[in-house]
Parts: C-alpha cells; sequence; structure tokens
C-alpha cells in the first residue's frame, strides 16, 4: 500500500512502537519545555495548546505534570489512539481534530502553545509558515509562548539510510527502512519509509509511506516569527542546548506572544 500521511491514519495504532526509541525522550524534552516557559512566558503557563499532537505523548505527559492541554491534529486516527491512552491513565485532556494552517478554536488565552517532533516543517511555503504561527499568535496571550523544534537543514545528512525494527502492539515484528533525499533548490525533503508487519504466523503485510518536509533555515524561522508579530524570537540549538549541551543538527524555536 501507498499513499500520503499512511503513518498517521493506516498505521496510526503503530506510531508509538515504530517511534518508541523517540518517545523515550519525552519526559527529558518535556523537563527542557518547562524551563523555556519559565524562561520565555510572562506569567504562569497553565493552559498549553499542542498542535500537531498525533498520539499524544507530549500531550500527555505535559497532562500529567498539572498543565490544562488542548491537544489539536488533522488525523481522527491518532487522536483515537491519544484518546485511549488518555482514558487509560485517568487524564483530562481536549482532543480536537483540526489543520492547525485554519486554526480557529474558541479559547485565545492559551500560556503557550507546543509544536513537537518537526511537525511544523510540514508547511509547505514560508507564506504559509507565517501564516500558520499568526494563528497560533491569536490563540495565545499577551506574554504567552510558542514553543516548536525542527531538523536545521544545514546539517541534514540525506544521504544516510536509516534501518530499525520494533515489536508491534499485537505481537507483531515491525521492520523499517528510509530513504531520504534533499532538494537543496526548494529547501524540501523527501522521505520513503517502507514498512513491513510481519504477524509471527508466516503473513507479512507492507506499506510505503511517502512524504516530505520543508527545510527551514534558521534565519528564516526568526523572521517568520517577527512576520507573525511575536514580540521576542529565541533559537536554542536542540532541546539539549537549554543545559548547555547543544546539538546544532537541531532547532528549538522559543518566541513570546
Amino acid at each position: 500500500m501507498a499513499g500520503e500521511h499512511l503513518m498517521y491514519t493506516v498505521l496510526a495504532e503503530y506510531y508509538d512502537y515504530i517511534y518508541a526509541r523517540y518517545l523515550e525522550q519525552v519526559p527529558s524534552i518535556i523537563d527542557a519545555v518547562e524551563e523555556l516557559f519559565r524562561r520565555h512566558a510572562r506569567g504562569a503557563v497553565r493552559r498549553v495548546l499542542d498542535l500537531a499532537c498525533g498520539t499524544g505523548s507530549p500531550t500527555l505527559e505535559l497532562a500529567r505534570r498539572g498543565y490544562s492541554v488542548t491537544g489539536v491534529d488533522l488525523h481522527g486516527e491518532v487522536l483515537k489512539v491519544a484518546r485511549r491512552k488518555a482514558e487509560r491513565e485517568g487524564l483530562r485532556v481536549e482532543l480536537v481534530q483540526a489543520d492547525m494552517r485554519e486554526l480557529d478554536l474558541p479559547r485565545r488565552d492559551y500560556d503557550a502553545a507546543t509544536v513537537f517532533f518537526s511537525s511544523i516543517q510540514y508547511v509547505g511555503s514560508y507564506g504559509e509558515l507565517v501564516g500558520v504561527l499568526e494563528r497560533i499568535r491569536a490563540h495565545l496571550r499577551p506574554g504567552g509562548v510558542l514553543v516548536f523544534d525542527a531538523m536545521n537543514p544545514l546539517a541534514v545528512d540525506a544521504s544516510r539510510q536509516v534501518v530499525w525494527d520494533a515489536p508491534g502492539p499485537r505481537g507483531e515484528h515491525l521492520f523499517m527502512v528510509d530513504y531520504r533525499d534533499v532538494d537543496p533548490f526548494k529547501q524540501v525533503m523527501r522521505f520513503k519509509r517502507l514498512i513491513m508487519v510481519l504477524d509471527g504466523r508466516g503473513g507479512a503485510r507492507t506499506y510505503l509511506v511517502d512524504d516530505e518536509v520543508y527545510l527551514y533555515t534558521p534565519n528564516e524561522y526568526r523572521l517568520a516569527l517577527r512576520e507573525a508579530g511575536f514580540r521576542e524570537a529565541h533559537l536554542y540549538q536542540g532541546y539539549g542546548d537549554v543545559n548547555g549541551e547543544p546539538n546544532p543538527r537541531r532547532i528549538v524555536a522559543v518566541a513570546t506572544a
């Protein structure tokens, strides 16, 4: 099977298993995000808007720490997984199906907004990026803060083939291969991810995820945040940079409304 965004629809129930190694980092990521809240938000942060929340791992970690969280995602399938996880833990989170490019929620006084796991890079042009950031700013109170992360395009290694495996939710074995290609002129990274689901009884299903993300430079993020009306914008070299351990392959942007 091939198609766009299979990872967030047909394969939604496998997402947490495919990305288990990355999701182990969520508590330390939220530690860094809380420090960024303290540094850059004006006033206490209690209400958080988590955009492109997917299956909700950061969303639920924020809820565990006492924040009132609204998670938003374009795809109902991943929201169903997030809702099931929240119910299992008895966590109260609001989950909304919406496109962040057309964000229009009733509440306009969130203390903070977050966009994790490079999801901001699905925004497909600089003008559209400014528009998304404007919509996010409109949902923040004055002094509220936006935190998002992205790949640093100046450090992307497109030649590296990535291969890994993981157990599945029902005893399956998952096998993944990533192929990446960067168009430096268009600032686009296209990737194909081959996913095999081996069911342990000799059966196998194969999926091809065909997707692309946009590679904005650090300066483009700075300019876009200013054009969107944020008063302050700071860039870090990954979440580790918050504690003095920079990773130049990653960008973490923090902006104050």
